[in-house]
This record gives structure tokens, sequence and C-alpha cells, in this order.
């Protein structure tokens, strides 16, 4: 029975791989004929992941995105700090001002007299009784200014979200005081309180410095600003110092140069402010719209960037610990993916090699301001000679130190000096005395 049931086995029973052109053929899958009634059953099959997939998808841009997250830090300064101070005057300033408008526009002016040239009004009035019409209306913000320089300036993290304005600094009021006290210089000077128009201008200059120390590249260009507003009256107004109002105004001007920033710091408190949570690449609209800043994804960019952003910044701050020249003018640093200030909506942020070039200028003419206060009061002094060399003004005990000129190749290099009329030129950006013509007199004088 064994024997019956047992099949024989065949003799090509035994395994052989087919040729490789019919394994493939026999690896490919079989043709399938796609009749009506099967795509019927096979959209059935495939309709719903297709929904669950769109309802996944809608339900992470609509859902995901708008879950909350950290939320931005609501900034302010502190109390008893200029910021404050400053700050809180901006709100009324504002009203003032345009009220200050309004009666401008009401008042009929008589007879009108021109401002002179070299007096020219940093807001752009035309006419004597434009600008003491404005600054009597606004003259309450002068003691602000007077209260201010007492108070220290604090250094606190940028909001970009608000350009110019608080918790960090109101660099627009900072500007506007600038300009009021420079308004003030202009008119006692020509009322011939060369003294007091001194004493304006350098509070002028003393806040610019201030400004510095707010921690931002902004802060710091407005404080540059302000000092180049003041100095340029203030040369007008120095021949005509008795010698003990150029001694005191010397003193007065060395103490505040000696708090004065280099670019370099400048930038290192940029490096310090700049954080992600404060900080917006990705335009104005987006941080005017606080939904925006609550998308991950957005997050994720804008620490991206801010994080690339200090990384440049931290370049430029060695290579702006060199002197202008040395650099030629031209800071090289690794470049953001995007252009910070072409995102920001503005050019808020300026060109960093602009930006030295902008603040060396104003450096350049508060010490040589310094140095004509000083060779005014020697000369009230030595019946109106001037001494030989500058050197002479420290020996004396004019000036506890020479400043030097920020443009020459080592950045520690006096001024050119004429003893025969009392001139003082730098050699100007492009490091090369043309005795006091071309770029070394024609340095940045914005109002």
């Amino acid at each position: 029975m064994r024997q019956r049931l047992q099949e024989p086995q065949s003799p090509s029973y035994r395994y052989q791989a087919p040729p490789q052109s019919q394994q493939r053929t026999q690896e490919a899958p079989p043709k399938v004929i796609q009749t009506p009634q099967w795509r019927q059953r096979a959209r059935k099959e495939v309709t719903l992941p297709r929904k669950r997939f769109i309802a996944l998808a809608l339900l992470g841009v609509f859902a995901f995105p708008w879950m909350p997250l950290k939320a931005t830090p609501q900034l302010t300064a502190p109390t008893g700090t200029a910021n404050a101070l400053y700050n809180a005057e901006a709100r009324v300033y504002k009203q003032d001002l345009a009220a200050a408008e309004r009666i401008a526009q009401k008042t009929p002016v008589g007879k009108t007299r021109a401002l002179p040239e070299a007096l020219t009004d940093p807001s752009g009035f035309a006419t004597l009784e434009q600008a003491r019409q404005n600054r009597d209306q606004l003259k309450r913000h002068l003691g602000v200014l007077k209260k201010g320089l007492t108070l220290p300036m604090q250094e606190v993290a940028w909001d970009f979200s608000t350009p110019y304005e608080a918790p960090l600094l109101n660099c627009i009021y900072v500007r506007e005081l600038a300009r009021l006290s420079v308004r003030d210089g202009n008119l006692k000077q020509l009322e011939g309180n060369y003294s007091g128009a001194m004493t304006a201008y350098l509070d002028a200059y003393a806040l610019g410095v201030q400004a510095s120390h707010a921690g931002a590249l902004v802060s710091g260009m407005i404080g540059a600003l302000c000092q180049g507003m003041a100095c340029v009256p203030a040369e007008v107004a120095v021949p005509h110092l008795t010698a003990a109002q150029a001694r005191e105004a010397t003193a007065r001007m060395e103490t505040i140069q000696a708090q004065q920033l280099s670019f370099a710091e400048v930038l290192a408190g940029e490096t310090r402010v700049v954080e992600p949570e404060n900080v917006s690449y990705l335009g104005r609209s987006l941080v005017k719209q606080p939904v925006f800043g609550r998308i991950p994804a957005v997050q994720l960019a804008n620490n991206y960037l801010t994080a690339r952003y200090k990384v440049a910044m931290q370049q430029a701050v060695v290579k702006a610990q060199q002197p202008y020249r040395k650099l030629g003018g031209e800071i090289h640093v690794q470049k953001v993916p995007f252009d910070p200030a072409t995102l920001l909506g503005t050019n808020d942020l300026p060109s960093v090699n602009q930006a030295y070039l902008s603040y060396c200028s104003r450096e350049t003419l508060g010490r040589r301001l310094l140095l004509e206060l000083a060779l005014r009061a020697w000369q009230a002094e030595h019946g109106g000679a001037f001494p030989t060399e500058l050197g002479a003004l420290v020996k004396a005990g004019y000036l506890k130190k020479l400043p030097t000129d920020p443009f020459s190749h080592s950045g520690q290099e006096s001024f050119h000096y004429d003893s025969q009329t009392g001139k003082v030129w730098s050699v100007g950006p492009d490091g090369v005395d043309a005795h006091g013509t071309g770029d070394d007199a024609t340095l940045m004088k914005a109002q």
C-alpha cells in the first residue's frame, strides 16, 4: 500500500535558477486589467486617507502653529534712570510740539529776521522769530534735559518691534532735545550771551555721549548725531568767550569726553542687547500682528538670523578696535543671510562701515572743539598769542591730556596746528594732510 501511495520522484525535480532575463520577468508584478468596477473600488479605498491627510494638514496650519509659545517679555527702563525719564517725557513732548505748531500757525509774524548761515537751525527754522517761538513753547523740556544729564543711562535689551521707542531709549525724543538745546544756544549767541550759548551746546553734546551708553548701535548713532549738531555752532561762539568762560567750558568738555565710548564699545553693546525674543528680522508687518510671533517656524527663523547677526557684530567689534585708517574705513564682517535693515522695513540699522565713518567724524569734531576751547583760554590770557605747539596746553594745565586725531594712521597722532592763526584740523577720512582744506574741513556736520 505504501508503495502505491508513494509518488515516484521525478528526475527533473532538481531546482535550477532561471536565466536573468526570465528572472526579471518573473519579479515584475502581474498586469492587472482595470475594469470600471475595480476603479470604483480603488477610489473608495483612497478617498478616506486623502481626507484624513487634508484634515491633518489644516489642523497643522491653523492649530499647531498658534499654540501658545514663550511670550515676549515686557521690557521697561528701570526707574530713576535717564531712559525712564526720556521715555516718559516723550509722550508729553508730542502734545507740546503739536500745541506749539498750532500756535505758530495762528500767530502773525511781522518783520522777519533770517538766521545766520553759521547758526542754521537743526530743525529747519529759517527765521529768528520761528526759532524763538518754538524754543519758548518747548522751554520746559530744556529742564528735562538738565535733569536727565544728572541721571545714569541704563543699558537695556532693545525691542526692535518698536524702533526708536521705549523701552530702551526714545531716540526721537533725545534727538529733539538736542535740537532744542542747540536752538536755545543759537538764540543766546545772537543775543550776545556766548557763555550761556556754550552751556547749551555742551548740554546737547553731553546728551549725545549719554545716549551712546544705552547699548545699541542705533542709540550710538543718534548720540553721534547730537554731538555733531552741538559742535558746529559751538565753534562760532568760541572766539567770543572770556578766559574764565573758556577754561570752564574746556574743563566740562574734557569731563564729557572722558565718558565717550569708542565705536568698538558701541558695537559690543549691540551684541549684548540684541536677543531673539526682542528682535524681529522678518519685517514690521509681522511684528505689528502678534499672532505671527507665535508661529514656531517664524520663531526658529528669527532665532537663526539673530544668532548670525550677533556673530557678525562680534567680528565687527574685533575690527573696530583698530584705527580707522588701518582698516581703510572698511569693517569686513561675515554677512548675514538677509540684510537686517531691509528685513526691518527701513534702514534702522545703518551700514557698519558708514556708521564707523560717521562716528569717527563726530568724535573728531568734539576733540577739535576741545582744543579750540583750550586755545581760546590760552589766547585770552596771553595777549592774543597762541602757543607754539599743542603740547604746551597740557604743560600749562589747560588740558589734562592732549586729544588725538581719530583719522590719523595710528589713531594716536595729534591734530595739525597753525601757531600763527590758532587753526586746528584733522587729516580727514582720506588720511592725507590737506592743510585744513578738502575733506580735512568738510567733515560730516549733520543737523
